[in-house]
């Protein structure tokens, strides 16, 4: 029976090149993509492939919006087999330096930052859950930079990178990883936290060592439904250290 697959923020970037692999490997997809704008243009790359994928409206800083992406899935789906939580922000970041914006950066900035990053992905997971299958998975895209381990080792290689706004919600989000896979191990439900690299995308900038496509490969390759792996932050040589 062929699976089925939501990823926020699937129209740009990491989101649409996993969703492009998935789809290649025969996966039904659910996108949602924060402006309506972009859904025909973004549904419409994958008719070209001959594989459509279903493209709606989400706007996680939005109660209303994830109320109505929720409805939508519940409508045009029996079960969801697996979630990527791969929309987020990095909005206290426009320094080459990466200087430490723990004292610069806005409340509203911090609080924007959250609302998406953080809060509304909690909001959007836990009011699909009861869609969800026997042993289907959740992956949480996070960054090396959420782990306050590397954080605070000054001979790790993240060390000097104080982006507070981003890295502080990547540490939030690695937590809610931790907490909601040990509710869910009784249901099957994995839940994992997945570092893809630095990529070149609009927010890891051309300096990135990685391509999208070896990004996403990272996460594609944690879209396993054989392997007991939960509550963990992996990354494609292995785990980091929360």
């Amino acid at each position: 029976m062929q699976k089925t697959i939501i990823i926020t923020g699937g129209n740009r970037g990491l989101g649409l090149e996993t969703a492009k692999q998935l789809s290649d490997q025969g996966y039904r997809l659910i996108l949602g993509i924060r402006k309506e704008s972009e859904l025909e243009a973004t549904a419409a790359t994958f008719k070209e492939n001959g594989t459509p994928v279903l493209c709606y409206q989400l706007d996680l800083s939005s109660s209303n919006s994830i109320n109505d992406f929720v409805a939508f899935v519940q409508k045009e789906v029996g079960g969801i087999d697996g979630l990527i939580n791969n929309a987020g922000v990095l909005l206290d970041a426009d320094s080459p330096d990466f200087i430490n914006t723990t004292q610069k950066i806005s409340d509203n900035t911090l609080r924007k930052t959250f609302d998406i990053n953080f809060f509304g992905t909690i909001e959007l997971t836990n009011k699909l859950i009861p869609a969800f299958t026997k042993n289907s998975l959740i992956l949480n895209i996070s960054s090396i930079l959420g782990s306050n381990q590397f954080q605070a080792d000054a001979a790790s290689p993240i060390y000097e990178v104080k982006t507070f706004g981003y890295n502080a919600s990547k540490a939030a989000l690695n937590s809610y990883t931790i907490h909601l896979a040990h509710a869910l191990a009784p249901m099957g439900i994995r839940v994992n936290s997945v570092h893809p690299g630095w990529v070149k995308t609009d927010m890891g900038g051309e300096n990135a060592p990685l391509s999208t496509q070896e990004g996403a490969k990272a996460i594609v390759e944690q879209v396993r439904f054989d392997q007991p792996l939960t509550g963990k932050f992996v990354h494609q040589d292995g785990q980091f250290p929360w």
